[in-house]
């Protein structure tokens, strides 16, 4: 557990240093992207945890105990926002690290340094989006299904992520859907609208409007 502590600390500290913000929730996505970056180097992951893809994306059981000592411990101060959110706001004071006193090699503790530049400073809902649907172990996988971290190919680099609007203008989206209207032989618009609109599940929607609060993760 010590370990995983220290990992804490040290992206804490990296996330006061650029100036963003660290919670309950950001913070399990975090140590999820660094044991997949961690196992696509290493076949097997830094927290050992056994990961699992729940209500708001991947989740470990054993983060419920990482968090109890994170509120006990001095090194973090934890300051709790109520309802209608239950968010927690995660800094520390005392016994900051850095990625070089946890990872031995060099290109490790900058691997996991720019992971977190990255990450961040991005809003939950980049993040979400990211682990849900472009990290190997998550594609197709069901709820409380373990994830297989075996997915992960080696030798390729996951590909950047940015949710972005459609390029296509309102003609052309309408000259698409006559097209289309004309091939398929069907009536309805919203048979159209099926077609072109990506297809997201309920889950995914459910998610995407809790993100901000820390027990929805």
């Amino acid at each position: 557990m010590g370990k995983i502590i220290d990992l804490i600390k040290a992206i804490c500290t990296r996330t006061q240093e650029i100036e963003s913000y660290l919670n309950k929730t950001k913070l399990i996505k975090l140590l999820y992207l660094i044991d997949v970056e961690y196992y696509r180097k290493y076949k097997k992951t830094f927290t050992n945890f056994k990961w699992i893809c729940y209500d708001y994306g991947p989740w470990a059981y054993e983060y419920n105990d990482v968090y109890d000592l994170i509120m006990s411990s001095p090194d973090f101060k934890v300051v709790e926002k109520k309802p209608p959110k239950n968010i927690s706001f995660i800094t520390c004071v005392e016994d900051q690290k850095e990625f070089s006193d946890i990872f031995k090699k060099l290109e490790d503790s900058m691997l996991f340094r720019e992971l977190i530049n990255k990450w961040a400073t991005e809003g939950l809902n980049e993040i979400l989006n990211y682990v849900y649907f472009y990290t190997e172990p998550m594609i197709d996988t069901k709820r409380k299904e373990k994830l297989d971290f075996s997915k992960i190919n080696k030798f390729e680099t996951i590909p950047k992520f940015k949710l972005e609007k459609g390029r296509l203008s309102t003609q052309e989206i309408r000259t698409i859907q006559a097209t289309l209207k004309e091939k398929l032989g069907r009536g309805k618009e919203k048979d159209l609208e099926e077609v072109i609109q990506p297809k997201y599940d309920e889950l995914y929607w459910q998610e995407m409007e809790k993100l901000d609060y820390d027990n929805e993760y």
